[in-house]
């Protein structure tokens, strides 16, 4: 399984979550995880069913 976190998290952004989630649904080993976006007013917002982690500078492995 590969997971994903998207960077940024607007319309693009969510185009390509709604592209993952869809291949994901139809079996491919892919789970999108959320996003990271600059905005600390999107942290902790869901789109898509997936949450705004915080900043690009803070992905670790571990997210």
């Amino acid at each position: 399984m590969v997971r994903v976190l998207i960077l940024g998290a607007g319309g693009h952004a969510q185009v390509v979550a709604d592209i993952l989630l869809r291949a994901r649904d139809a079996g491919q080993r892919v789970h999108p995880i959320g996003y990271l976006d600059d905005d600390n007013a999107l942290h902790g917002k869901i789109f898509l069913g997936l949450t705004v982690r915080g900043e690009p500078s803070e992905a670790t492995m571990e997210n």
